[in-house]
Parts: C-alpha cells; sequence; structure tokens
C-alpha cells in the first residue's frame, strides 16, 4: 500500500485526511507549547499546532502512526459497512506522559 502522505513536516496532513489515532505520540515527542489537543463537534480529540512555536523538527511525523495509512486503507471499508467491525490482527495502547492529556 503507498502512503498517502510522504516527508510530512508535521501532523497536519495526517489530521486533515482523518488518519489520526488520538494516540498522544505526537505530543509527547513534543514542547507542550506546540502541539496542544481540541475536541471536535463528534467528542474525537486531535492535535492541533501551534506554527508560531513549532521548529519544523519533523518529531511528530516520526512517530505519529496514522501517517502510514493512505487512501486505499480507507476505500477498502465500503461504505454501507460498520468501519469499527472486522477482524482484529492486534491491539496496542498509549498513553501519554504528560499529565494534562
Amino acid at each position: 500500500m503507498e502512503p498517502l502522505i510522504i516527508n510530512a513536516k508535521d501532523i497536519t496532513a495526517v489530521v486533515e485526511n482523518d488518519l489520526c489515532h488520538s494516540c498522544g505520540a505526537c505530543a509527547n515527542v513534543c514542547h507542550p507549547e506546540v502541539i496542544s489537543f481540541h475536541e471536535t463537534i463528534a467528542g474525537h480529540i486531535f492535535p492541533k499546532i501551534n506554527y508560531e512555536a513549532c521548529t519544523a523538527c519533523e518529531l511528530c511525523s516520526a512517530v505519529c502512526p496514522g501517517i502510514i495509512f493512505g487512501k486505499t486503507m480507507t476505500d477498502m471499508v465500503k461504505k454501507e459497512e460498520d468501519p469499527f467491525k472486522g477482524r482484529v490482527i492486534s491491539t496496542w495502547i498509549g498513553q501519554s506522559k504528560i499529565e494534562k492529556y
């Protein structure tokens, strides 16, 4: 599968393409004043970058699991199917060490 995002400088494209897992890995490797989280109307929590504080170090994109998924992944789920049902190969969980998250 060809990745959708190649050589991303930050995780903005991951969020804009609905590939964010809300895992907090990006915020864990970055300074707290650069990446914050906001809640959408649907209740999902996504990162937001403060571009004035960002140094474009690319650490957030280096640790982001969503950056490896492409449009072909989301296209495999038929519109009438529930995208949250299916065969699970493995499950992982993570937590940011920053207490405010």
